[in-house]
């Protein structure tokens, strides 16, 4: 029986560790940002006040991450463990790009922003997709939380020469050349 129990322990001990390895969260204060590179080798800028729960399962064979506020990905490419960022009502499918998330808890639009590469957006109510496009560079699309109304699709820009880091895309970095959705 002690057997037993030392076996149990041990495993456990063991199945914890390995879990917190491959599990981490981080967050930033309001008025602080933080830049950093995950264990995968994605680059991720989070701005104030936001948070992001990152997890890589390699039973599932994906890196899953959950955003609360707004963050700017540059994603490592690994097409055998595509990533997954749920933010709201939005999820985003990626295998390497680059690509910025506002979905703020509290406030009443989220966007996607896509620099380079390709994602697949989902907009999702009661875990149930409602909506579902792939972007492509140059596109913006901005969703009400309410009742995930899209707003705006293929909001297009481009980028202007700046200094400025990129979660100042929204602000910054983007000039608005057309919107091929009417309200």
């Amino acid at each position: 029986a002690l057997i037993l129990i030392i076996g149990y322990f041990s495993f456990q001990t063991i199945f914890s560790n390995s879990n917190s390895r491959n599990t981490y969260n981080i967050s930033t204060k309001y008025g602080e940002r933080k830049e950093f590179i995950l264990p995968d080798g994605t680059k991720v800028w989070l701005n104030a006040g936001s948070s992001i729960h990152y997890k890589l399962d390699e039973s599932k064979k994906t890196r899953a991450v959950t955003l609360d506020g707004e963050g700017f990905f540059d994603v490592a490419h690994n097409k055998e463990f595509p990533m997954k960022i749920s933010a709201k009502e939005l999820e985003i499918k990626v295998i390497g790009t680059s690509f910025n998330i506002r979905a703020y808890k509290d406030e009443r639009l989220s966007e996607a922003s896509l620099i380079s590469g390709k994602i697949e957006l989902q907009i999702k109510s009661d875990n149930k997709i409602i909506q579902q496009t792939v972007m492509s560079p140059g596109e913006k699309i901005k969703v009400l939380s309410e009742n995930q109304q899209l707003l705006s699709t293929n909001l297009k820009y481009k980028e202007t020469e700046s200094n400025n880091t990129p979660l100042n895309i929204s602000k910054t970095q983007i000039t608005p050349l057309e919107n091929n959705t009417s309200l």
